[in-house]
């Protein structure tokens, strides 16, 4: 695997992905982040989302604040960052960068629902549904939006507008 062109290996990465096999596509993943003096921008998002998928925050983080170095309003990267930020404890940075995407990017769904659920899971109900209202009207029709407000307001005895 070592000698093959990192095109080969990043497909391979992505085919583990699509087949559920994240220790695989971590492994080729890692290699491609660790193997390159400027991993490409997909190889770090790529070897960030199967980090936390694996239950690894600081190497996702790690992985994903290299690509915020040169690339700094990259929503995505920057959503990353917030979920790695959340799962290792650090709230308050987790917020910062969860922030930040959804300002450069009112279409970045994950970073609305996890803004979201921290508000609520910090105590503040109604401003993390009005978080999860705003996301569905940034982005109508939205599945992910539309499932974690539904789930939200029913969490929290809000029946009739969860399920109109």
């Amino acid at each position: 695997m070592d000698g093959e062109k990192p095109e080969i290996q990043r497909d391979l990465a992505q085919a583990y992905l699509q087949t559920g096999r994240l220790d695989a596509a971590y492994k080729l993943s890692k290699a491609l982040v660790l193997g390159q003096p400027l991993p490409a921008e997909q190889d770090l998002l790529t070897f960030g989302s199967v980090a936390l998928g694996l239950g690894k925050p600081e190497e996702a983080r790690d992985a994903i604040v290299k690509l915020l170095e040169t690339t700094p309003n990259h929503p995505q990267a920057l959503t990353l960052a917030g979920i790695a930020s959340r799962q290792s404890g650090d709230l308050e940075k987790a917020e910062e960068y969860l922030i930040k995407a959804t300002e450069i990017s009112g279409t970045e769904a994950k970073a609305w629902i996890v803004r979201g659920e921290m508000e609520i899971e910090k105590g503040n109900t109604e401003e993390g549904l009005d978080l999860l209202r705003k996301a569905l009207s940034a982005n109508p029709g939205n599945p992910e939006i539309t499932a974690a407000l539904a789930i939200s307001l029913k969490n929290n005895n809000q029946v009739a507008e969860a399920y109109p």
